[in-house]
């Protein structure tokens, strides 16, 4: 699994919502719509499997997805936009990618909102495993 195959996944699945997803790193910036979401990945750690262990290789790490809502729209629609977007990431989901599973073992934790500028902002925190 290459790491641009594994943003894309979880880019894809942000986009079904149809927010704009703005890259950590990237120079595009904030799209110009009003409510985007900002993706964020962590890779934490990677277990490889021993000589004659049949598990699969885990690399483990989080998604912070930052969301964006105007701030005149109130912080309790950056809390849903929020929730919107960590209800994507279930417990019991999976995405399938080539050569792998990627699992969401805890689910999402919401922060509080936060007013940034022009924008009210919510982070959405999501453990990922990636079994190969």
């Amino acid at each position: 699994m290459s790491s641009q195959e594994f943003h894309d996944a979880i880019s894809q699945r942000i986009a079904g919502c149809g927010y704009p997803v703005d890259w950590q790193g990237s120079s595009l910036g904030p799209p110009s719509d009003p409510e985007y979401v900002r993706l964020n990945i962590v890779p934490t750690s990677r277990r490889q499997p021993l000589l004659g262990d049949d598990s699969p290789a885990i690399t483990r790490g989080l998604l912070l997805i930052d969301c964006f809502s105007p701030i005149g729209a109130g912080m309790s629609r950056v809390h849903e936009l929020a929730d919107e977007i960590g209800a994507l990431f279930d417990r019991a989901d999976r995405i399938y990618i080539t050569n792998g599973i990627i699992e969401f073992p805890h689910g999402a934790l919401v922060r509080s909102p936060m007013a940034t500028g022009a924008h009210a902002q919510a982070t959405v925190q999501i453990s990922y495993e990636v079994y190969q």
